[in-house]
């Protein structure tokens, strides 16, 4: 691993705990034993880190989530609780103090990230959707479009750190209730019956 590379994954954990404004080039550049000058020799500034951090993370994410559904051996329920799982882990890594410090000192930013985050879980929900449909476990006379804004409304509005800080459940939990109450009225039968138990088995994240 290069030594940007080490850079960028120390100072995405520094910004995700420590927010943005409350991590400095000198306390990362410190980390490595390097100057504030080599370190503005790698990055031109603390934003364009930020930006590499968070974006390089949210890639990885894409990529995990892709290699899950792709892997049509495994039922799309269990695929589903994969990708559920992996959503809930990445979620929990992201702080309420992140996310106040962004909406403040980096609106625009944050702004990006969010409609990306969103861009995302439409892509991943709609190929759900659509193979749910296809393989008789998803009805098919509902509204395609209107299941996925619901569904989407729930996770932007409830599985976000600002929210779950507030409440007394974790997000596994919550995930488990949103998606139960989504899947059971869009379910067949055949659907119902892959979909016995709890996603996520009421597991804390």
């Amino acid at each position: 691993m290069s030594v940007k590379e080490k850079i960028v994954n120390l100072s995405r954990e520094r910004f995700l705990s420590s927010g943005f404004s409350g991590t400095t080039v000198e306390d990362i550049s410190s980390e490595f034993g390097m100057s504030k000058k080599t370190f503005y020799k790698i990055f031109p500034d603390k934003n364009t880190l930020l930006r590499v951090a968070i974006f390089s993370f949210m890639k990885m994410t894409e990529t995990k989530v892709s290699k899950i559904l792709s892997n049509k051996k495994t039922p799309l329920i269990e695929r589903f609780k994969e990708l559920s799982e992996t959503l809930i882990t990445n979620t929990s890594k992201i702080t309420p103090v992140f996310i106040r410090d962004m909406k403040k000192n980096a609106p625009d930013l944050w702004e990006e990230i969010r409609l990306k985050r969103k861009t995302l879980m439409l892509k991943y929900f709609t190929q759900v959707i659509e193979e749910g449909i296809e393989a008789g476990m998803i009805r098919s006379d509902l509204d395609k479009k209107l299941i996925i804004t619901i569904y989407l409304a729930a996770i932007e509005n409830v599985i976000n750190p600002q929210v779950l800080s507030e409440m007394e459940y974790s997000a596994g939990e919550v995930f488990d209730v949103i998606i139960t109450m989504v899947f059971q009225g869009v379910l067949t039968d055949k659907g119902r019956n892959a979909f016995k138990k709890p996603l996520l088995g009421g597991a804390n994240a």
